[in-house]
């Protein structure tokens, strides 16, 4: 049997906080909101018609959704019914995040609604022939149902959240968070196995209250490059410093990579500098105990230190990034998505700068990407599905002064053909980062 672990999502305090402080009045977000009336938003997601993709967790009462907010801000909900509820404490549990994978959206279901057959798993709807502004689709639509929960508590742990996925490219496995067992888990669709791919022991607590170990609860998790990156958050008393972003192997092994943050809940790439970017929520504070108002921050973090981009959020809860550096954020609290423009370290020079340019495009068979360079320098060119995904990583390495063409035939880093559709390709020179949409047919 293994350890038991300590349930932690990223609404436990604002459950204690509820408990404590009943009669509170709640400040306002530090922007105007870019949409509003939404029940309890989480994770968020860009299509590539640069529509954001919402999952709310819902008031409890399983009213949870998937959302589509057009670009003018416009709610247009897409499928209803999913299962909230409360817990104990008055945790919201419910939708955690959305994402799509070939042609599919993708849900991360939460604990919640005991019996529920959609509560602890994954869950897949075919978005073809859907419109914003149509009857939102139904649980009946739900294309199919992969089970986590149910395969973590089998293992031996005491409960289960599932809170995100990724893909991995190079295998076409799933790599889960599991924000209750503190864990990693592996999902082999060939093979229809699933298993525990990585975890995370407790971190000490040294502020004197509570317990004298912290859970390390897993938040977010990304692929990039030869690795997964996943955030944390602490378990209470939610210790400024205290949290970490980790590196996860092919093979699993966990090692730090940046330390001193604080309840880490979303991270993205910034895809003009390559640079992580990551979402904490909030500070907590002892005495009184309760969370600090205003006090979530969206942060860069490099190897020479931390970059403050946004700072006084109101309870952020989740993170969606443009192609352009344009930022979404969600609160669940507040059920607002706010949006901004965060100018990076790195702003490129004009694309025209350097001759960047896509022909054919659209394009059948292959297409070509063009650029000059008027000195020597490393030059990497990398090709991303609409969700972000790196899915072919065409060119990495230093090249001499001169015109370039490179080839991409439309398929992946496996030598796969890649489905039609809409993909994004970065051209990385030097310091500088450049992209472009192309249209494969």
């Amino acid at each position: 049997m293994r350890k038991p672990c300590t349930r932690l999502i990223t609404q436990s305090a604002i459950g204690l906080l509820l408990l404590l402080y009943p009669t509170l009045t709640w400040g306002q977000a530090p922007a105007p909101p870019f949409a509003a009336g939404l029940k309890h938003p989480i994770g968020l997601t860009l299509d590539s018609l640069g529509r954001l993709w919402v999952a709310e967790s819902g008031t409890g009462t399983d009213d949870g959704q998937i959302s589509i907010i057009m670009p003018d801000g416009s709610v247009h909900p897409f499928l209803g019914g999913l299962p909230s509820d409360t817990n104990a404490v008055d945790e919201i549990v419910g939708a955690w995040r959305v994402a799509f994978m070939e042609g599919q959206v993708v849900i991360v279901q939460g604990e919640g609604v005991d019996g529920d057959s959609l509560s602890g798993a994954l869950l897949m709807v075919d978005t073809t022939g859907f419109m914003p502004g149509e009857d939102s689709l139904t649980r009946a639509d739900i294309d199919s149902i992969l089970h986590i929960s149910a395969f973590v508590l089998d293992e031996g742990y005491a409960e289960s959240n599932p809170f995100a996925f990724v893909m991995d490219a190079a295998t076409g496995n799933l790599l889960i968070t599991d924000a209750a067992a503190n864990a990693v888990l592996v999902y082999d669709p060939a093979a229809d196995t699933m298993g525990v791919f990585a975890e995370f022991p407790p971190v000490p607590n040294n502020t004197g209250v509570g317990p004298p170990m912290a859970d390390a609860v897993p938040t977010r998790i990304l692929a990039h490059e030869d690795q997964f990156l996943v955030g944390t958050l602490t378990g209470f008393p939610f210790s400024d410093s205290a949290a970490s972003v980790y590196a996860v192997s092919a093979e699993g092994a966990v090692s730090m990579l940046y330390d001193s943050l604080t309840t880490v809940v979303d991270m993205a790439i910034d895809p003009m500098d390559g640079q992580l970017v990551v979402l904490q929520r909030w500070r907590f504070m002892t005495t009184p105990p309760g969370p600090l108002m205003n006090s979530g921050m969206l942060l860069k973090l490099t190897a020479e230190g931390i970059d403050t981009l946004m700072q006084d959020l109101f309870f952020p809860s989740g993170l969606a990034m443009g192609m352009d550096g344009t930022v979404y954020i969600s609160s669940d609290v507040a059920g607002t998505v706010i949006r901004a423009s965060v100018l990076t370290s790195n702003r490129p020079l004009p694309a025209e700068a350097v001759g960047f340019n896509i022909y054919p495009n659209p394009f059948q068979g292959s297409t070509a990407i063009r650029y000059q360079l008027d000195r020597p320098q490393p030059v990497r060119i990398e090709v991303f599905d609409p969700t972000g995904r790196r899915v072919a990583t065409l060119r990495d390495q230093t090249q001499a002064a001169g015109t370039y063409t490179q080839q991409w035939s439309g398929h992946n880093d496996l030598g796969q053909e890649l489905r039609a559709g809409y993909y994004l390709i970065r051209l990385q020179i030097g310091d500088h980062a450049w992209t472009k949409a192309t249209i494969k047919q």
